[in-house]
Order: structure tokens, then sequence, then C-alpha cells
């Protein structure tokens, strides 16, 4: 009896102990893919597009859309000092590694998180915009609503895998395409195949395809064991762009076939002619947006004097709620991007106005009359002083220095008049109603961000 037990259990533990000594076989990250025209947002191939996916370093491309929103609007500038933190220090490759303590300008984190997918520098960078990476998800998640992101949840800023941190192949390709249109001054970044930072020369993640595929110009590569090796990729021919994504590649080689061949296949396929249709400049301040900034999170901060210092705070009153209320309830109008003249983070600095930004003004309405009417009339009697931002040569350059303005002084400038001189060639800014010394403190605040602004008395 003991010899058949014996003979019988013989095989079953030689079988446990194939089990038990067997490679644990992991399941192969979900392969998901668009190709999306991108003068139009037209979805011309899918597959999985809406599934629930880890974008890995596709993470990023929100980093810095939100980085580029954050120097447009004055919270940043290219060349501030950033001092790293014991968090941004210790965050897992692919880094540039970062010393906690350290200072490294804007410019440079940009560079390293765009160029080398840098984890360290993305959250730096997340700290820098909003004081910490915490408060700078969420402002990630309010601007993924207002984007209309609808399958997109970010939990960092750098994409390493998280529970609840997950996005789609297609919300990937219209953040692409929003960098392309939103930010066309900084989108040059994403085509570079190395750059410096300091001393040091660091390569591009992308390099390989960009190389290889003509027309190709970014955007952005990402990998982890759960995600797979992932890219959104945009390249132009003859005037037709395209956006390419990819999850769950096999290999970087393997990827980057792939979304060569997709790439191929759109031009292929691709109409000549399509009408340009660049997407509505996402208003990322409120409901999810400017009340959510201003009310939840505090005031927009200004830049400190001294680098690593804690950024001032200011709350609302309900008189300034109710004026960001109406701001919001009148925005209308849309830039055209092709006027930005956005200041280049590789070093090629253009330094001008700022460009059309595409978000909307308040209380703004053209009047009929000859050049040099002024489009409202001036309550002299209110309080004696005002302020000029400048001329400006589109209505849409005015309304978004005017938001910027408003953004940048929310205890002053909310609660003033803002009047439109239409002249010959140009609109004429200024907002009225203000104090000598309300007037003094908001133009310091937008002088401070490099915008032109000048105090006058009102006889």
């Amino acid at each position: 009896m003991t010899h058949i037990v014996s003979r019988m259990c013989g095989p079953i533990l030689i079988a446990v102990l194939v089990l038990v000594q067997a490679p644990v076989v992991r399941a192969s990250p979900q392969y998901a893919a668009v190709t999306m025209d991108a003068r139009d947002g037209t979805v011309m191939h899918s597959r999985n597009a809406d599934t629930h996916l880890h974008p890995a370093s596709l993470t990023k491309m929100m980093t810095l859309y939100l980085v580029f929103e954050a120097i447009e609007s004055g919270e940043l500038d290219v060349d501030q000092k950033v001092l790293i933190s014991a968090k941004a220090a210790a965050e897992p490759s692919s880094k540039v590694y970062l010393k906690k303590g350290g200072r490294y300008s804007v410019r440079y984190l940009i560079r390293a998180a765009a160029i080398r997918s840098a984890n360290d520098a993305a959250t730096a960078l997340a700290e820098a915009v909003s004081g910490s990476e915490e408060a700078f998800v969420r402002r990630m998640n309010i601007a993924a609503t207002a984007m209309g992101l609808r399958s997109t949840v970010f939990k960092n800023a750098h994409g390493l895998t998280e529970i609840g941190h997950f996005s789609t192949a297609r919300d990937m390709a219209n953040l692409g395409r929003r960098l392309i249109y939103d930010y066309p001054g900084y989108y040059n970044i994403f085509s570079r195949r190395s750059t410096m930072i300091g001393s040091r020369e660091i390569y591009n993640t992308n390099r390989a395809f960009l190389n290889a595929v003509r027309g190709a110009d970014g955007i952005k590569t990402g990998y982890t064991r759960a995600a797979g090796f992932n890219q959104v990729v945009s390249a132009e021919r003859s005037g037709v762009r395209l956006i390419v994504t990819m999850f769950g590649g096999k290999s970087a080689a393997d990827r980057n076939s792939r979304v060569a061949k997709l790439l191929e296949e759109g031009f292929r396929n691709a109409t000549p002619h399509v009408v340009l249709v660049r997407p509505k400049m996402p208003l990322i301040y409120d409901s999810e947006s400017l009340i959510t900034k201003l009310v939840s999170y505090g005031a927009p901060r200004l830049r400190p004097d001294v680098p690593g210092r804690p950024l001032a705070q200011e709350r609302l009153d309900d008189r300034e709620i109710a004026n960001a209320e109406a701001i919001l309830a009148d925005v209308t109008g849309q830039a055209d991007s092709s006027a930005s003249d956005a200041a280049d983070i590789g070093g090629e600095a253009a330094q001008g106005d700022v460009p059309a930004a595409g978000r909307g003004g308040a209380n703004l309405t053209e009047a009929d009359g000859a050049d040099g009417d002024e489009v409202a009339e001036i309550d002299e009697g209110k309080l004696p002083a005002g302020i000029s931002l400048g001329r400006f040569g589109t209505m849409n350059n005015l309304i978004a220095r005017s938001t910027k303005a408003k953004l940048i002084t929310p205890g002053t400038l909310f609660g003033a008049r803002q009047v439109v001189v239409k002249e010959r060639n140009a609109f004429h800014l200024k907002f009225i109603g203000l104090s000598a010394d309300k007037a003094n403190e908001s133009c310091l605040r937008i002088k401070h961000r490099k915008y032109t602004c000048d105090v006058y008395l009102i006889e």
C-alpha cells in the first residue's frame, strides 16, 4: 500500500515543485492606438482608444502644459531658480539626479522633463508651480476636465505607476494636440535630439524615432512595466499634421516600428486639404476653473523675490468672487495661437508681447465710433487713479492680457472698471476706478511679471 501511495504522490510532488519553481508570467500590457488628423482632431484609426491604461511618462505632457501656462500667466519665469526638495531629488529613474537643496532654473527643468523624461525634474516643476506635488496634481485634474479628457485621472506629475492614475490613447492624443496648438512657441523643445543642462548634455528618449521618421517633431515617450512602451508622436508633411498615440509596446523598437507604420498609413489616407480647427483654449480656472483655483487654492501667487521663499497666498472676499463669476460668465472668443511669441525655453528667448492666450475677458465691448473713441466712459468721480497696460494689435491679445492681469492682481483689478480705447491700428487697455495706492500696487505686481504697466491720475 505504501508503495502504491508513493507511486501516486511522486508525480504530484514533481508537479507541485514545477509550479513552485516556475517563473511568474506577467500579462503583457494592453495595446491601444489612435491616429488623429491634428488639423481638425478627426480620429482616422483607433484600437482600444478608450480603454483605461497606464500612461507612464506621457503624463509629463500635462505637467509641461501647465508649466507653459504658468510661464505665460506670470507664475513662473524661465530663468527663475527652483529649490530642489528632498521629494524631488528622491524620485526614481528616469532622472537627471538633481541634488537636494540645489537650485536649477525652470528652463533647465523643462529641458530635463521634456527631453530626458526626468521624474525628478517633473516633480520639481510641479512644486515650483503649485507649492507641492499634491496641489499640482489637483490642478492637473482640473485641466484634464477643462480640456475634455474624460477618461484621465492623474495621481502624480511624472507618470510612475500608481493606483487610480490612468488615461486613454484618445485622451493622450488630444493632449498632444493641445501642446501643438495651445503653446506653439514652446513645442519646439520636443524635437530636440539633445540639450544641455548646465555642463551636461542629455539625449532625447525619442531621438531614434525623430531621426528615422520624416517630418516627426515630437512629442513624448513613456515606459513602465505596467504600461509597456508608450508613445505620442506628431509629424508634418506637406501641410498635413498627424498625431499617433500608442500604448503597450513590447519594446522601444516594437513601439517605434508600430507607430511609424501607423503614421505612414495615416499620411497615405489623409485628406490633403483640411480646414484647420484649432482646439479652443481651455479655461483651466474654475468650476472646474477660475473660481475653483481662486477660492480653493487661493489667489494666484507672486513669484518670490528670493528663490525658494514660500509663495505668497491671498484669499478672496465675496465681492471678488462675484467679480470672478462675472468674468467667467462673459468669457468669449478664441485667440490665433500663431501670434505666439512665447519665450523659447531652449535659450533663444523672444521677448515681447504675451501671445494671445485665448482665455476670455470681461466687459469688453467695441465702440462703433471713430478712431480714438473710448469704449466705456471714465467715471472720473469714483476714484482718482487708473492704470494703462499698453496697446495691442488684436482684441484677442488684449483679452488675453486683461485676463492675466486680473489673475495676477485679484485683490484690485477684479474690482476695477475695464476700458478699451479703439485707436487707428490698435486697442489700448486701461483699468480705472482705483485709488493711487491700489493702482501703484497693481502695476508693481504686473511689472514683476515683466508686462507693461503705467499709473496715471484721473483729474
